[in-house]
């Protein structure tokens, strides 16, 4: 290789390539070194165009090129070659736009005055006169520096000079007439210039023939229309647009579509929204006429300072186009808009004074307190009110676009919504029956675990024998209670009893099983099936969001993935992809690169600060907390000599311009989640290769599929969707020893991971197998360290409605459990051994009287101090409830939710064995059922224990529902394990984003109730030197009832490492 300098500094555009050698763009104003073998090359600075020239390194590493250059070049015999170009004149003075020369590194140019540029002989050069335009028109510069013109262009360009180095372009002027419309037109994206075009006179304009101007008829919209000036000065109007436009000569001419605009049912007048050249209002005593220019986007403003939450669409044929969200309250039919609005009733009884809309177009109506008034609006937000006559009230509500009012929760002390009612000055209090169907609501799926406990529970207290082996074991449980405890139990199935009597609750409790045991016993097999069918459909809610809690395979999705470079396009076919690797049970962030996630259309990836690698430095504030000041990571230089460096560590795909993508980890014998597409079967195979040992055997394992039952296969465009917007969902389980070398850890290190599908649509004689993309995984080694994990903090952000002192009651159900191997043995007798089943309810008297903006003070240890020991996961359900301190029955409630508790955990392990063949049978039956092999089926700790604590809870919770008076104002499940223990607490570890999750039906609305856990870390404790910090996070529970906002309080958590 040879040492060649390379100087362009003569140039006016520096950049360049060098063909045949791969780089990136070169900075030739400082005569960079580059290596080069002997040889001859060429010289580039238009994409696809290289310059008219070659240049030679001959052996003895020195310039050479041929005579005919030496007008440009200079350097020859020495090992710097010199480019100096020609100076050519451009004169588009006559243009009404500024032009952008189509090479590297180049500056518009603006049309006010000529411009010298110095230019290598090249042909090809071009022009954009507008963002996203390029001109139909070239020229070149020849190796005597002439400026050479296609005599196709004569019309409107010409080259003078007396070396004719003088380069002129005219374009033409075009007149456009856009009288006929209701709006003035801006030119789309035109370089240096924004003037608007009025529409109560003809406009000229003078353009550089190409394809594809527009215009904007108003702020923030685009029309559907485009059209052509040729080279020889023609205006060309596709015949789709010959309905509203037409082109003759050097005249443009836009009519647009006479839109009749509907408004009549609506209590206010509309302002079409940011129209250039128009701020008519439309009156609503009748229809009105707007002559429109298609697009998509056109809006309306109902007061002033407020935007409807609504657009419409003016289709190429004039018609009008009103998407599906608006159904409710708009609708599109020929030429006619018609919006109807959503009629709320505002009720302000309660109020010292009467109400005025605010700013309502066309409307000012005082509205009287001695009764509610109904009035229509279109879905907007910021509505408002005045009190009195130049007093603005200090609210604002929202009118969705399904119709139900919102109202911010700031506002909750004076005003709440119910469904299309506006209520002003007081606040309400739920009823019981209410409550239980807030929970049916909430959990999504029906228990009939409760059911059939109670008709047990109820033979027995008859009198009648059991009447089989798991019915004596299960009187035996009730039997070995406290008396206390069996008080207890006996009153809340009595009340349970009473509830399902008035025929409530049929949303959540499923009575099949209950009513079959009146006639025959209840069978173990069963009753353990439904309580993990149970508890998988809640946890897997949770953990595989769009999969409704259920097992099974994904919708077929045929695609193309858009082509690399050289790649030919293949025939749409299911191929899997993998979007992403979410290796942390408690957070949505996930890891992927920039192969795998593919935006939906129209989108672009929105890549959060976590996904990239960092190395971070850091100091300690007043407070003792850790401030992280973190810098991306870059792929390293290389060698002396060479043009690239090795690259970021993950490979290709794993960079964004200079900024290394983050590889997610987890150790040996946790679990990941993989989410991505077209997972089609019940399960699939997911392929583990080591990249630090090659020669090692891939581990291939059969992973559950979780599809995605939410999202349709095709848009409203009939596309089918494949993108970042489907969730199919596999749960791995990471070997905690290598499949071909039992006994043996599985070695740490960076790991190819991907899956392959079986096409169930292919023969056995021909199978079909395709393999998805690859990510990569950085496996680590599994460590036994001791964690404490606690809570010492909460607070009240908006307490529940109603009368009486907020108390608030705080239980964290715990589960830990430890495998003897990952992925579980369902074969062997034993699976996994269990640490901890328990309860531990926090503090009460903290969180006594609890008001907006209080805190409160505790010390309350939810796991440890003990490790996760090898493989471990520990799962934790949250479930907050609110009781008013001065009910009578509050005294008893404590005593009653910890003897539900102690009483549905016996059941459970008396059912379930937990750890033995009990839960070992019932999950490979539950396989079965999912249509898995459950001896090939690799199942993650993770998930058996989630399902095991969440049946517990659910089957808790359901029971204390039907009659106790307390409101349920949080509810969370999540799991963690030995590696994000460990990250968490790792002082060197930068802090994750915020992560939500969310507990209720996929779509609510304001019959429905919703719980939304916002998890957020908080600055790590500790000192910078150590290699330790105290982990800190709060979690804000925020619910909804009948779509409004019921309560929110935070709890704060804090996770040490410990020695003991």
């Amino acid at each position: 290789m040879m040492e060649i300098r390379i100087d362009t500094s003569s140039l006016t555009y520096t950049q360049f390539l060098i063909l045949g050698v791969p780089s990136v763009l070169m900075e030739g104003a400082a005569a960079p070194a580059i290596q080069l073998e002997p040889g001859e090359y060429g010289f580039l600075q238009q994409s696809g165009l290289p310059a008219n020239f070659t240049f030679k390194v001959t052996a003895d590493g020195l310039i050479d090129y041929d005579d005919t250059y030496e007008g440009f070049l200079d350097g020859r015999g020495t090992n710097t070659l010199i480019v100096r170009g020609f100076s050519i004149t451009l004169d588009a003075r006559s243009l009404s736009h500024d032009l952008l020369p189509m090479v590297a590194g180049a500056d518009v140019l603006s049309r006010e005055r000529t411009h010298d540029l110095t230019l290598v002989p090249a042909m090809g050069y071009g022009f954009q006169p507008a963002s996203g335009i390029v001109a139909d028109f070239h020229f070149g510069v020849t190796v005597d520096g002439q400026v050479m013109v296609d005599e196709r262009y004569a019309g409107f360009s010409e080259v003078n000079g007396s070396f004719r180095s003088t380069l002129i372009i005219n374009g033409y002027r075009i007149t456009i007439d856009g009288r006929a419309l209701s709006h003035d037109l801006l030119p789309v994206s035109m370089l240096g210039n924004s003037d608007i075009l009025p529409r109560e006179r003809t406009n000229e304009f003078t353009y550089i023939p190409a394809a594809g101007y527009g215009f904007q008829p108003a702020a923030g919209i685009v029309a559907d229309f485009q059209f052509h000036v040729t080279t020889d000065g023609k205006v060309v109007v596709d015949e789709r647009y010959a309905g509203f436009a037409v082109g003759r000569g050097r005249t443009l001419t836009i009519t647009g579509y006479r839109i009749t605009i509907d408004g009549r049912a609506l209590s206010h007048d509309l302002l079409p929204l940011n129209m250039l050249g128009n701020s008519d209002i439309l009156p609503r005593e009748h229809t009105n006429e707007f002559t429109y220019i298609p697009a998509a986007g056109y809006g309306f403003l109902p007061a002033a300072g407020i935007v409807a939450d609504f657009q419409f669409k003016v289709t190429v044929d004039g018609q009008v186009m009103v998407a599906a969200r608006y159904a409710g309250f708009a609708s599109g039919t020929g030429r006619t808009l018609t919006i109807y609005g959503y009629k709320v009733t505002i009720d302000g009884r309660t109020l010292p004074h009467d109400l005025i809309p605010r700013n309502m177009l066309g409307n000012s109506e005082v509205l009287s307190r001695d009764r509610r008034h109904d009035l229509t609006y279109i879905p907007a937000g910021g509505y408002g009110f005045l009190p009195a006559i130049d007093t603005l009230a200090d609210f604002g509500f929202n009118v969705n676009v399904d119709g139900q009012i919102f109202v911010d929760p700031r506002f909750a002390d004076f005003a709440s919504a119910q469904g299309r009612i506006l209520i002003l000055g007081r606040k309400r209090k739920r009823t019981p029956a209410q409550k239980v169907e807030d929970l049916c609501q909430l959990i999504g799926t029906k228990e009939p675990i409760l059911p059939a406990l109670a008709a047990i529970w109820q033979r027995r207290e008859n009198g009648e024998p059991s009447r089989n082996t798991f019915e004596e074991e299960l009187y035996t449980v009730f039997g070995s209670l406290s008396s206390q405890n069996q008080e207890a139990l006996a009153h809340g199935f009595a009340r349970y009893s009473e509830f399902r009597g008035n025929n409530l609750g049929d949303c959540f409790f499923d009575d099949q099983l209950a009513n079959e045991l009146v006639n025959r016993p209840l069978e173990k097999a069963e009753f353990a099936s439904k309580m993990m069918h149970l508890g998988l459909k809640f946890a897997g809610q949770q953990l595989f969001n769009g999969s409704g809690g259920d097992m099974g395979p994904g919708q077929v999705r045929p695609w193309t993935r858009p082509p690399a470079i050289g790649e030919e396009v293949t025939t749409p076919n299911p191929r899997p992809w993998i979007t992403a690797i979410r290796p942390d049970g408690s957070s949505t962030n996930e890891f992927g690169n920039t192969e795998s996630f593919i935006a939906a259309p129209g989108d672009s990836v929105d890549w959060k600060g976590y996904q990239f690698a960092q190395t971070c430095r850091f100091e300690t504030n007043v407070s003792g907390g850790i401030i992280a000041h973190c810098d991306r990571v870059h792929p390293p230089p290389g060698s002396p000599g060479q043009l690239f460096g090795p690259g970021c560590e993950g490979g290709n795909y794993y960079h964004i311009l200079n900024d290394c993508l983050r590889i997610p980890s987890q150790r040996a014998g946790g679990s990941i989640r993989l989410r991505g597409f077209n997972f089609i079967t019940p399960s699939v195979k997911v392929h583990l290769q080591s990249r630090d040992n090659p020669p090692l055997t891939p581990i291939i394992l059969e992973c559950v599929v979780w599809g995605d039952r939410n999202r349709p296969v095709h848009d409203e465009q009939g596309k089918v969707i494949a993108d970042l917007r489907v969730f199919d969902w596999v749960d791995v389980p990471i070997p905690s020893e290598h499949p071909d070398r039992p006994g043996s850890p599985l070695a740490p290190g960076l790991y190819d991971i991907w899956i392959s599908v079986k096409d169930p649509s292919s023969t056995p004689e021909n199978p079909i197998v395709r393999e998805s993309n690859r990510l990569v995984l950085r496996v680590e080694p599994n460590e036994n360290v001791h964690f404490l994990l606690r809570s010492q903090h909460g607070r009240c952000i908006k307490e529940t409605p109603g009368g009486g002192d907020d108390e608030i009651w705080w239980d964290a159900f715990v589960g830990h459990i430890v495998p003897n191997k990952i992925p579980l043995d369902l074969e062997g007798g034993t699976a996994f051994r269990v640490e901890e089943i328990s309860r531990k309810p926090f503090p009460r008297e903290p969180w006594e009287d609890m008001d907006e903006g209080e805190s409160a003070n505790y010390n309350h240890n939810i796991f440890g101090p003990g490790p996760f020991q090898l493989n471990g996961v520990v799962a934790i359900a949250f479930v907050g409830l609110e009781v008013d301190s001065e009910d009578a029955a509050s005294e008893q409630l404590q005593g009653f939710w910890n003897a539900y508790f102690e009483a549905f955990k016996a059941v459970a392990e008396v059912t379930l064995g937990l750890g033995g063949p009990g839960l070992v049978t019932t999950l490979a039956e539950i396989l079965k059922e999912a249509g898995l092999v459950a001896a090939k089926a690799a199942v993650s700790a993770a998930i058996a224990i989630l399902a095991y604590i969440a049946a517990i809870t659910l089957i808790t919770m359901g029971l204390w529902a039907v009659w106790a008076p307390a409101d349920l104002i949080a509810l969370d499940i999540f799991y963690l394990d030995g590696l994000t223990a460990w990250e968490y607490t790792d002082s060197k570890k930068p802090l994750p984003y915020e992560t939500k999750r969310q507990f209720g039906p996929v779509e609510s609305d304001d019959n429905e109730v919703l719980i939304t856990v916002t998890q957020r870390a908080l600055q790590k404790r500790g000192n910078p030197g150590e290699a330790t910090a105290t982990w800190v996070q709060e979690n804000q529970y925020d619910a909804k009832h009948d779509g409004e906002d019921f309560a929110s309080y935070v709890l704060e958590f804090r996770l040490t490492r410990t020695t003991v």
